[in-house]
């Protein structure tokens, strides 16, 4: 699979996942990595979608995602949700796990395999935060339980996602290093060697999105880390992460966390 973007933090250490428990407000834009990806909503409904489907996971639910899937999550205030990561490049077993998707992402406590897993999870966090000797071993075999649990017990297709991850790859690559400037639709077009009526067509299909919302997530995403990690003016921040004034940047801001970037800082910095 050709490089990853997005996620290059947050990943498991070899075969040991990546283990989160405390994810408030969850959200990103459409992205993939190589792992698995295993999240349960704690408390509150999560909104996320996974390549053309738009998913929501029930609280007390779980969601699977499967390496090379194109997915997201949509801002859900006051919700919480855990986060696993398990990387499945050490098995031997010949099982190409980029190409399987799931025919339903979500694991309801109606699901015949829900009580086994909420099982497993929690021994999984209760080793984590106990972290008695041996507990990275006790996680290991636990996290092989919900591989071969997840491989056995649902329902999935093989399908080939190369092309799209491709050129959602190529996107995400131009955008880093273009978006604090003007973009057009015919020059993002034109790196993906498409013409902008069908590269508008396929990426929303991939993304579940229109590039140009998918352009302002991004920008939002780089304004999210400038006010946390800045002293930078809000019009600063905005001209920095590419919108054209600070009107602009509030308008999208408001939109998408339901609060403006000002009272963001306040409130959460």
């Amino acid at each position: 699979m050709s490089e990853i973007l997005f996620e290059t933090k947050n990943k498991p250490i070899g075969s040991f996942p990546y283990i989160k428990f405390t994810n408030r407000n969850l959200s990103s834009i459409a992205h993939y990595h190589e792992e698995m990806e295993l999240v349960y909503a704690q408390t509150g409904n999560l909104s996320a979608f996974s390549e053309n489907k738009k998913i929501t996971i029930n609280e007390g639910s779980f969601c699977i995602f499967m390496p090379g899937e194109i997915h997201g999550f949509t801002l859900v205030r006051d919700s919480n949700g855990y986060v696993i990561k398990i990387n499945l490049n050490s098995y031997v077993e010949n099982i190409n796990f980029e190409k399987i998707r799931l025919k339903n992402n979500i694991i309801s406590p109606e699901h015949s395999l829900y009580n086994n897993l909420k099982n497993i999870i929690e021994a999984i966090q209760n080793e984590y935060e106990e972290k008695a000797p041996g507990y990275e071993f006790a996680i290991r075999a636990h996290k092989n339980c919900i591989i071969s649990n997840i491989i056995r017990n649902m329902e999935f297709e093989i399908i080939d996602k190369e092309k799209n991850i491709r050129l959602l790859n190529t996107v995400n690559k131009f955008l880093e290093t273009n978006y604090s400037q003007k973009i057009k639709l015919e020059e993002i077009a034109s790196e993906c060697h498409m013409s902008k009526f069908y590269f508008s067509h396929e990426f929303k299909k991939i993304s579940n999105t229109t590039f140009i919302q998918y352009l302002n997530d991004f920008r939002l995403e780089k304004a999210i880390i400038f006010l946390n990690s800045t002293n930078f003016s809000m019009t600063d921040i905005a001209l920095q992460c590419g919108f054209g004034s600070l009107r602009s940047f509030n308008r999208c801001f408001l939109k998408k966390y339901n609060i403006s970037p000002l009272r963001y800082r306040k409130t959460f910095i």
